[in-house]
């Protein structure tokens, strides 16, 4: 049934998230914390963390595109 396809998919994605964060260094779970759960700007994080707001933009667009690849990669193996 559908429901069961969709619980399916939705439980292939939840695991490919995990594994996906278990991946990630304390670092970038700072910086995803910050952004996602507290919703700060790239501004405030970088100035919370004494860096260049660049900086921040370039790491959140490389977790971004680990996040696509690694949790896509997953899903597409399902």
């Amino acid at each position: 049934t559908a429901a069961k396809t969709d619980l399916r998919w939705h439980e292939a994605f939840c695991t490919a998230a995990r594994d996906w964060l278990d991946g990630v260094t304390d670092g970038e779970r700072l910086i995803l914390g910050l952004r996602w759960r507290y919703r700060m700007s790239q501004r405030e994080v970088a100035h919370i963390l004494g860096v260049h707001e660049g900086t921040i933009s370039r790491q959140t667009d490389k977790l971004r595109d680990k996040a696509l690849e690694a949790i896509g990669g997953k899903l597409v193996e399902q």
